[in-house]
């Protein structure tokens, strides 16, 4: 629903999957257990007969697609996905990449392994744990307990510190698994009291509950309708599933009319399939779409094609394996085949991340991703930040103080551009200060995100302070007009345009607004390697294909703005397109010659070409024209 369908509330699917994966773990381990039949060897050869079949033919599936159609920067990050999902370490892999510059979702095929990796992970500790309980059984339910609580504790906090590291972090995750394993203790308990005929009065599970799946099915309907990105999840707002998946299946032997839908035959098939259409679903729907395949029926051949293949592993993979008794004498066996299998495939991915394997045609393509450098100074304010002005040190500087001074503000767009129009400036012994705040709403007091309102304030005083002669205010327009938490009563061209306004009426002598950089759909590389490069053609200087239209159209919206206050409007559609289409690059060096680096941040080759082609004779123009004796 969530990756097909785009319901912003279907990621819950991963916390229902996280309660129902506990409950069986912990209800075939904690049974065992009180039979004193419990193996742990035995547990862990099954756990890899379970799923390293079906993950390592997905695996490798993927690599051998990917070594016909994938490009090289695709190529080379797939093997390290690869190598860190058959390790089951793709949670930690992803946090360590999360960040504002990371690649986007929709070029990592195997990013829905981070809740294997998490589930896998849990399967490490968790029998060690019960056996370890079970030692004090007395106390049993009581430690399940207090370990879920913290659990849930620590996700709580780091949710509203740092929401990457909740949401990837398996010890802010186990509680929800952990969930699961205090269901399965009262299920063995009601098992036990069963058995010994002491259960006669207790009907929590009877039919006379068949309300509780009712209200559980409920809560999940819930947080799928209202959860979407701007929750703060996990954090609290993972109770819904949990505690709905938890009364959904509690009472095994209840099945109300209102819920029978979920034993039918073909909510079982899907049962039966599950694991293995989860390992394909995304996969398919990223690979396809990387051969261009983006249409609405395209998806829902990926989709259809994702069923086929989930059958076809389900019944020529899954069910073989399973079929194989684990004994205490293959047991080991198992586990070395395993440990070889899962070393081969992880060196493999490390050999295609290292470009130790490369192939023919890489040459031809760009196969080089492009190195961020050190672009000037940026501030993140997005939930969970401190406040720090002080990280702007380094481009806060008045390095020529009897020389005019230029003041830059924005998001990362702006800071991309500080790397062409720092130098430029410099050469004219003219002052760059410059205030990036990354994701934030420029010049907004009224942003949802109250780090964004603390930097803004701040920047307000420091443009008194410092008095600069020109202010330019420059960021990805479109994006920040379709920013979920923009908090102004007029749309975002009115917002800008009145606070250039008013700094004018405040004492700046100049303020620019320059335009949206054209944006470039998945990326400006991918693009010129898709459309041009792998049909042998050249690199255009200019072209439309892959040019996202509306942020062309923003440029408009920008320019149609009343503007009686003399602010300036520098539109850089004007300035890079043309009737042939949009400049893609500066010279014939890849990719340090492109324009933009990925959709629309300057490369630091882009960022001079505008520096000194576009920028250049106006602030030159304009700063004699401040420095004349009648304007002093």
């Amino acid at each position: 629903m969530y990756h097909y369908f785009g319901v912003l509330g279907g990621y819950i699917g991963v916390d229902i999957f996280f309660v129902i994966s506990g409950y069986l773990i912990s209800l075939q381990i904690m049974t065992a257990l009180g039979k004193q039949s419990f193996s742990l060897i035995e547990f862990y050869a099954k756990r890899i007969r379970r799923i390293l079949p079906a993950l390592a033919v997905v695996i490798c599936s993927c690599l051998l697609f990917a070594w016909f159609f994938l490009f090289p920067t695709d190529f080379v990050l797939l093997g390290k996905h690869s190598a860190a999902g058959i390790l089951n370490i793709s949670n930690l892999v992803l946090w360590s990449e999360s960040g504002y510059f990371d690649t986007a979702s929709s070029r990592k095929p195997f990013l829905h392994f981070w809740s294997l990796g998490i589930e896998e992970q849990f399967y490490l500790v968790w029998p060690l744990l019960l056996i370890l309980f079970f030692k004090i059984r007395r106390h049993l339910l009581a430690c399940l307990v207090i370990l879920t609580a913290t659990s849930f504790m620590l996700n709580i906090i780091a949710t509203f510190s740092d929401r990457s590291f909740a949401f990837y972090m398996p010890f802010t995750r186990f509680w929800e698994l952990s969930s699961g394993g205090i269901l399965a203790y009262f299920v063995v308990q009601r098992t036990a009291q069963t058995n010994k005929g002491t259960l006669r009065t207790q009907r929590f599970w009877s039919d006379d509950h068949k309300l509780l799946p009712i209200i559980g099915f409920g809560l999940i309907t819930l947080a799928t309708a209202v959860l979407n990105h701007q929750s703060a999840f996990p954090g609290y707002w993972a109770l819904l599933p949990v505690a709905g998946t938890c009364l959904l299946i509690a009472p095994a032997t209840a099945h109300p009319k209102a819920l029978k839908f979920l034993c039918t035959k073909p909510a079982l098939f899907i049962g039966r399939i599950s694991f293995s259409l989860y390992l394909w679903h995304w996969p398919i729907l990223l690979l396809s779409q990387s051969a261009d395949l983006k249409s609405r029926a395209a998806k829902f051949i990926a989709l259809a094609a994702c069923f086929v293949l989930a059958w076809l592993t389900y019944r020529y993979i899954e069910q073989p394996f399973r079929a194989i008794k684990i004994t205490k004498t293959n047991a080991k066996k198992f586990i070395w085949l395993g440990a070889l299998v899962t070393i081969a495939i992880a060196v493999v991915g490390a050999l295609i991340t290292t470009r130790s394997i490369k192939r023919s045609w890489d040459e031809t393509l760009i196969s080089k991703t492009y190195d961020v450098p050190i672009i000037g100074c940026g501030v993140f304010a997005d939930l969970g930040r401190s406040f720090n002005p002080e990280l702007f040190d380094r481009c806060d500087k008045i390095i020529y103080p009897e020389n005019a001074t230029v003041m830059m503000l924005g998001d990362s767009h702006s800071q991309a551009l500080y790397q062409g129009l720092k130098p430029f400036l410099d050469a004219q012994h003219i002052n760059l200060i410059a205030y990036p705040v990354l994701e934030c709403t420029p010049l907004s007091l009224n942003d949802k995100r109250p780090r964004c309102v603390d930097y803004n304030k701040w920047i307000y005083g420091q443009i008194q302070t410092i008095k600069p002669v020109l202010v330019i205010l420059f960021a990805h327009h479109l994006f920040r007009a379709k920013d979920p938490y923009f908090g102004e009563s007029l749309d975002y061209p009115g917002h800008l345009w009145k606070k250039a306004g008013e700094l004018k009426a405040q004492g700046v002598k100049n303020v620019w607004i320059i335009g949206d950089i054209p944006n470039w759909q998945e990326s400006l590389p991918h693009a010129m390697n898709f459309n041009f490069l792998r049909h042998d053609q050249a690199v255009p200087q200019r072209t439309y294909t892959y040019v996202v239209k509306e942020s062309l159209d923003m440029d408009t919206r920008m320019r149609s703005k009343d503007n009686k206050t003399g602010v300036k409007y520098i539109s850089l559609k004007d300035a890079l397109c043309n009737e042939q289409g949009c400049m893609t690059n500066v010279g014939s060096h890849f990719p340090e010659d492109l324009m933009v680096m990925d959709y629309g941040h300057l490369t630091k080759n882009g960022a001079t070409y505008i520096s000194e082609r576009v920028l250049g004779e106006n602030i030159t123009s304009l700063l004699k024209k401040a420095n004349t004796p009648e304007n002093e």
